[in-house]
C-alpha cells in the first residue's frame, strides 16, 4: 500500500483484530439492455476499486519489474529509503491566518481527503527528510562561528547527553549534535536559521524538569537550545501587574525580586522549584494560558512574532498565544513572556487527615462551593505520608493516612474564618486531626513538606528509580480514579506514592523500581492508569505534557480529528517539522503510515510484494487467519496492515531470489482466491493493473466485465488509453468474450 494511499476511516491494524462496526454500501443490481442481470459489486464489501469507480485508484502491477509495486509513485520497494515528498503535501486549513497572518511562509494547498470513506477526512503526513551528516557538521560550524563566547557553544559528549536523556524519566532518549546557549531573541533567529538551511532537528530546552522525554535528542542528532542564559526579567510595570521577561527566568527568581523590590505582587503558578518560565509556558494546566498577556516567539523560518500587545483584555483576531503555550517547542521557540501578577496576600496551610480519598475528595467539593478562598488543595495518600515520615526532613510525624494539605489567603481574619469552615466540613466526612499552622514559618515548613514529594517517595525504597506520572479527571470522578489505580498497584507489588491536586482533579504518582522486571511492571501501571483516566472522561496528562511518554494516548483521548487539526497548525508552522520532531503527536501516524518501510527493515536488501484485498467485515478474521497460516507454511518473511473498519488488508512479502518471488506469487494468488470465495474482491485500494485483472471474471461475472468493455470500447474504440491493463483479455478469462479489446 503506498504510503501516500487515501484510506479509509477505522483502526488500522498490525496483526488480527476484530472490532464490530458496520458501514454502508450499495450492492443493488442492474439489468442491461440484452436482459443480463449484473451486480457491480461482490457480497456486502463497503470498499473496493475493482473496475470502473468514481475514485482514483492504484494500479498494482502496471509496471512489469519485480517488487516494483508502485512505480508511477516513485516508490522504491528494494530498499527502506522513503521517496521524497514535496511541502505541498501540507493540509493548509487556513495555514496563515492560523497564527494571524504573522506566518509568512505557511503551505497552500488543498487538502487531501479520504474519497473511500462517508465523510472527508484530513490526511495529514509530517515530513522526516533531514540533512545529511555533512550537512550537519557544516549547520554545527556555522553555530561554533557565531557562539564564540565561553559557555554558549558545547559538543561535549557529557553535555550532549545531559540534555538528551532526562535524569527525570526513562523514555528512549538521544543525544543531540550541539548545546547552543542564546541570550537574546537574535540569537534564536540565527540558530532558527541555521537549523533551517541545514534541515537540522531543533529541541528547545528550559529547565530540563520535563518528566515525559520532552527534551530528548532526535536520533538523527540536531540542535538543542538551552534557554537557561536568557535569564533576564526585562520590565516589572507594577501599576499593571505584569511583568516581562526572558524564558529562561526561573519562577522562584521572578517571586524573589519581587520581593526583594517591596512589590506587593507575585507569579502564581507554583511548579517545580527548578521550573522556568519557558517550562510554564509548555506544561500548565488551565490557567497557563491566563497569567500570560503575550509572548515573543521565533518561527522556523526565524520570523520573529509578538502574539498580543499588553492589555489585560483582547478579542482581536486568533489567540495565538494559546496555540504555542502547550505545543512543547514543536511549532517555535518562546524568547520572552509578558506574565500577569497577582497581589500579594497572607497565606497559611492546614493538614487534616481522612478514612479514605473518597471522604477527601466529597469535603474539599463542598469546601470549594462554600467559597472559602483557596490557592491550593492537595490531596497526598498514605504511601506519601509514610514516605514523609522516613524521609526524616519534616518537622513533625505525621498519621500515615490519605489526608488533605489546604493553603488558604487572605486577612489573618479571613483565613481564621476559611480554617474554621474546613475544619467543620471536613469533620462531617471523617476529618480528624485538623491542623492550622500558628506561625508563618510552620506554615512554611508544612508546605515544604508537600513539595518535597519526589525527594520524600524515593526515601520509600533508597537506591530505587521513580517513573512520576500524570493524568487528570473531573473532580467526581478522582476518587474512583485513584481507588483503582491503588488496587492496581498493590495487585503489581510495587512501592508508589500520589500526590493529587484535588481542586481540579488531577493526579501524580511516583512509581518506584530497580530491575527491568519491574520497570516493565510499572509502565504496565501507567499504562492503565492512562486507560482509566481517559475512560473517566478526563485526560493522559494534566500537567506533565505529552513529550514522546503520552503521545500515543492522543488519539484515543482527542479523536482523530482534533489530532489532525493540531497536525494541520503544525504543518503550517513548520512545514519542514524541524520544531521538537517526535514530540506531541507530531509522528504518531507516521508510525503506521511508515508500514512499508518497517516491513523492508525485516530483510534488509529485500525486494517487496504489496498487495491487498477486502471483505466483508465478519470475514475478515477467518481470510487474516488462513492468510497467515499460508505465508508460515511457505517460509515467507511479511508483514500485514489492516483496515478493520471495512475488511480491507494489506501484505508485504519479501523476497529476494526467483524461487522466492514463486513462492510470493503462490501466496497471493492464493490470498485473491480466498477473498473472493468469501464474497469479497480481489483488490481494496491497490486497484486492477495487469496483476489482477485475470481474477475478474471470477470476482464480478462474465456479465459485469462485458459491461464494462463495451463502456471502454465505447469511449475508447481504438483502445488506446493504458491498453493491457483492467479488462481482462479472452484468454484470461473463463469464458468467450465477444471482444478482446487487447489484441
Amino acid at each position: 500500500m503506498p504510503p501516500d494511499a487515501a484510506e479509509a476511516g477505522g483502526p488500522e491494524l498490525l496483526s488480527v483484530i476484530i472490532v464490530n462496526t458496520t458501514a454502508e454500501f450499495n450492492n443493488s443490481r442492474t439489468i442491461k439492455p440484452e436482459g443480463k442481470i449484473s451486480t457491480p459489486r461482490s457480497g456486502h464489501v463497503p470498499r473496493t476499486t475493482t473496475g470502473f469507480v468514481g475514485h482514483r485508484f492504484w494500479d498494482e502491477h502496471s509496471s512489469n519489474h519485480i517488487g516494483n509495486a508502485y512505480p508511477s509513485r516513485g516508490l522504491a520497494t528494494s530498499t527502506g529509503t522513503a521517496p521524497k515528498r514535496g511541502l505541498g503535501r501540507t493540509l493548509a486549513l487556513a495555514g496563515t491566518a492560523i497564527v494571524a497572518g504573522s506566518v509568512g511562509y505557511g503551505v497552500a494547498q488543498e487538502p487531501q481527503y479520504d474519497h473511500h470513506s462517508s465523510y472527508r477526512r484530513r490526511i495529514t503526513e509530517l515530513p522526516d527528510k533531514y540533512g545529511s551528516e555533512e550537512d550537519f557538521r557544516r549547520g554545527v560550524e556555522e553555530l561554533r562561528s557565531h557562539f564564540t563566547e565561553p559557555g554558549t557553544f558545547s559538543i561535549n559528549p557529557d553535555v550532549l547527553n545531559e540534555h538528551g536523556f532526562s535524569v527525570n524519566s526513562y523514555h528512549e532518549g538521544a543525544p543531540h549534535s550541539v548545546v547552543v546557549y542564546p541570550q537574546s531573541t537574535d540569537d534564536v533567529v540565527l540558530i532558527m536559521k541555521v537549523a533551517t538551511r541545514y534541515r537540522m532537528p531543533v529541541t528547545p530546552y528550559s529547565g530540563g524538569t520535563n518528566l515525559e522525554g520532552g527534551t530528548r535528542g532526535h536520533p538523527r542528532g540536531g540542535i538543542c537550545v538551552d534557554m537557561s542564559e536568557m535569564n533576564r526579567i526585562i520590565q516589572i510595570n507594577e501599576a499593571d501587574s505584569d511583568l516581562v521577561c526572558q524564558a529562561g527566568t526561573p519562577w522562584m527568581e521572578i517571586n524573589a525580586t519581587l520581593k526583594e523590590k517591596g512589590i506587593p505582587l507575585f507569579f502564581p503558578l507554583d511548579p517545580s522549584p527548578a521550573a522556568t518560565i519557558g517550562a510554564n509556558a509548555v506544561r500548565y494546566g488551565t490557567a497557563k494560558a491566563e497569567w500570560f498577556l503575550n509572548i515573543t516567539v521565533v518561527l522556523p523560518s526565524g520570523e520573529v512574532i509578538k502574539t498580543r500587545r499588553r492589555a489585560r483584555k483582547s478579542s482581536a483576531g486568533f489567540d495565538t498565544t494559546k496555540i504555542f503555550i502547550g505545543s512543547e517547542g514543536t511549532l517555535g521557540i518562546i524568547t520572552e513572556a509578558t506574565l500577569r501578577l497577582a497581589p500579594l496576600l497572607d497565606t497559611s496551610v492546614a493538614v487534616c487527615q481522612f478514612p479514605n480519598v473518597r471522604d477527601a475528595t466529597q469535603a474539599v467539593v463542598e469546601i470549594m462551593n462554600k467559597g472559602v478562598p483557596l490557592q491550593c488543595i492537595e490531596l497526598c495518600d498514605d504511601d506519601f505520608m509514610r514516605a514523609t515520615n522516613k524521609y526524616g526532613q519534616s518537622e513533625r510525624k505525621y498519621p500515615e493516612k490519605d489526608s488533605i494539605y489546604f493553603k488558604f489567603q487572605g486577612s489573618p481574619e479571613t483565613i481564621k474564618r476559611s480554617a474554621a469552615i474546613a475544619k467543620s466540613i471536613s469533620e462531617q466526612h471523617g476529618g480528624t486531626g485538623f491542623s492550622l499552622a500558628a506561625s508563618d514559618q510552620e506554615a512554611a515548613d508544612l508546605w515544604a513538606d508537600r513539595k518535597n514529594a519526589h525527594y520524600s517517595g524515593l526515601a520509600l525504597r533508597p537506591g530505587a528509580k521513580g517513573w512520576s506520572t500524570d493524568v487528570c479527571v473531573p473532580i467526581s470522578k478522582l476518587p474512583e480514579l485513584v481507588y483503582e489505580t491503588k488496587k492496581d498497584i498493590a495487585k503489581s507489588g510495587v512501592v508508589s506514592t500520589m500526590v493529587g491536586h484535588v481542586g481540579d482533579g488531577n493526579f501524580h504518582t511516583l512509581l518506584l523500581f530497580e530491575t527491568e522486571e519491574e520497570l516493565e511492571l510499572v509502565k504496565g501501571v501507567v499504562h492503565r492508569m492512562v486507560e482509566r483516566a481517559i475512560a473517566l472522561d478526563g485526560t493522559c496528562t494534566g500537567e506533565h505534557g505529552v513529550g514522546v511518554g503520552k503521545k500515543k494516548y492522543l488519539y484515543n483521548e482527542l479523536g482523530e480529528g482534533t489530532v489532525e487539526l493540531m497536525k494541520t497548525i503544525k504543518m503550517a508552522i513548520d512545514p519542514l517539522n524541524i520544531m521538537n520532531p517526535g514530540k506531541e503527536a507530531a509522528d504518531l501516524w507516521a508510525d503506521r503510515k511508515n508500514a512499508h518501510y518497517s516491513g523492508l527493515a525485516l530483510r534488509p536488501g529485500a525486494k517487496g510484494w504489496a498487495t491487498d484485498v477486502c471483505v466483508p467485515i465478519s470475514r475478515l478474521p477467518e481470510l487474516v487467519h488462513e492468510t497467515k497460516k499460508d505465508i508460515m507454511k511457505s517460509g515467507v518473511v511479511s508483514t500485514m496492515v489492516g483496515h478493520v473498519g471495512d475488511g480491507n488488508f494489506h501484505s508485504l512479502l519479501l523476497f529476494e531470489t526467483e524461487e522466492e518471488l514463486e513462492l510470493v506469487k503462490g501466496i497471493v494468488h492464493r490470498m485473491v482466491e480466498r477473498a473472493i470465495e468469501l464474497d469479497g474482491t480481489c483488490t481494496g485500494e491497490h486497484g486492477v493493473g495487469v496483476g489482477k485483472k485475470k481474477y475478474l471474471y471470477d470476482e464480478l461475472g462474465e456479465g459485469t466485465v462485458e459491461l464494462m468493455k463495451t463502456i471502454k470500447m465505447a469511449i475508447d474504440p481504438l483502445n488506446i488509453m493504458n491498453p493491457g491493463k483492467t479488462n481482462p483479455r479472452i484468454e484470461e478469462g473463463n469464458c468467450r468474450s465477444r471482444w478482446d479489446l487487447d489484441a
